[in-house]
């Protein structure tokens, strides 16, 4: 599919392809993006007077959307995209609980009060979080098609999702407490990831087309960002036996998938991840507050070492830094910051070409 805001869309999937392969073209995989060259962006105002009202005003994001892909230079590996989005716990609200609006996050309330009344987990296809959520799916599809890339969106599932249902202190306790509770519900909540994930990926073009999610990567076939947040609060025994074998059907369910490895908390379980076959690669987040990744090259190296690649997100010149030091077939740099220029895009695209 040829995508009129990024017109070099064929060269960046071989890419893509390249660094799931653990192979290099001419440089490493790099995301810039900057203000289009000339491009005046008329943002389009959302009539709604309150918090909720712009939450859902779902045309006014799409109009942005297409506003935000023709305004920008989408250098290297980077695309435009949307993504549906009803806050980080939406996979829960899709389950039952009820979402809260607020700027720029929200949050779920909390259902799962006793066990005895709360199981099995079931999805309701008439939900009214789900329906509103897949129609803006298939918005998306239809509106951008041919301008961005479809996106599945942010799908906190499996312990992530309990964790939204239940509160951490609950769920932490009821791993000691009730720890048959906690497997029965894993095997529930996988079989409906598979229906939930499938449902979103035919809706925004099925995997013939490939796919992105709130990550801003990109597979061939069926991709997703994975994650289990959660994990911060627990040690890699307790992972290991309750939530790591969902976290790796996912990944063996999908062509390709990025895991999201957040904070120096999740460190612990770094081992586990890497002997999961099917990740690709480790999105590693310092944490807010903590070093940048140029402190963390042993975390960097070992990844690389174990066959899977590194995605960073990072300013333009601590990207040059981690280039001198990481091997550039490896390497995803997603550049965050230090770039304000279409110019400085492209001089950035040819320095990595240059010194990589």
């Amino acid at each position: 599919m040829d995508l009129i805001y990024k017109p070099d869309w064929a060269e960046a999937k071989k890419h893509f392809e390249a660094f799931y392969q653990g192979e290099i073209i001419d440089r490493p995989c790099v995301a810039v993006r900057a203000p289009k060259d000339g491009a005046k962006p008329q943002w389009v105002q959302s009539a709604a007077t309150d918090i909720r009202g712009r939450w859902l005003d779902f045309d006014t994001q799409l109009a942005n959307a297409e506003v935000a892909a023709a305004s920008t230079f989408h250098g290297a590996e980077a695309f435009p995209s949307f993504m549906p989005y009803l806050g980080p716990d939406q996979f829960s609200a899709f389950l039952g609980c009820d979402i809260t609006f607020a700027e720029g996050t929200a949050w779920v309330n909390h259902i799962l009060d006793d066990w005895r009344w709360f199981t099995p987990i079931k999805f309701d296809e008439s939900n009214h979080w789900w329906r509103r959520f897949i129609h803006l799916c298939r918005q998306s599809r239809e509106r951008g098609r041919g301008k961005w890339i479809p996106n599945t969106s942010d799908i906190h599932s499996g312990a992530d999702c309990l964790l939204a249902m239940r509160g951490p202190e609950a769920l932490c306790i009821d791993l000691i407490e009730r720890p048959e509770a906690i497997r029965r519900a894993m095997v529930e909540l996988e079989a409906i990831w598979y229906n939930i994930y499938d449902q979103i990926n035919e809706a925004v073009g099925g995997p013939e087309a490939g796919g992105t999610s709130w990550l801003p990567c990109w597979g061939e076939g069926k991709y997703a960002t994975i994650q289990c947040d959660f994990n911060a609060l627990i040690g890699p025994d307790m992972y290991k036996e309750f939530f790591l074998p969902e976290l790796e059907a996912e990944a063996n369910y999908l062509d390709h998938c990025v895991y999201h490895l957040d904070g120096p908390d999740t460190l612990c379980h770094l081992d586990n991840l890497l002997a999961i076959r099917k990740i690709d690669a480790i999105q590693w987040v310092p944490g807010t507050g903590k070093p940048s990744h140029i402190h963390w090259l042993n975390v960097l190296r070992k990844i690389q070492n174990a066959g899977k690649g590194v995605w960073m997100d990072v300013p333009a010149d601590e990207a040059k830094l981690l280039a001198k030091e990481l091997r550039p077939e490896r390497a995803f740099y997603h550049i965050t910051g230090g770039i304000n220029t279409e110019k400085e895009a492209r001089d950035l695209i040819e320095w990595f070409k240059a010194n990589t």
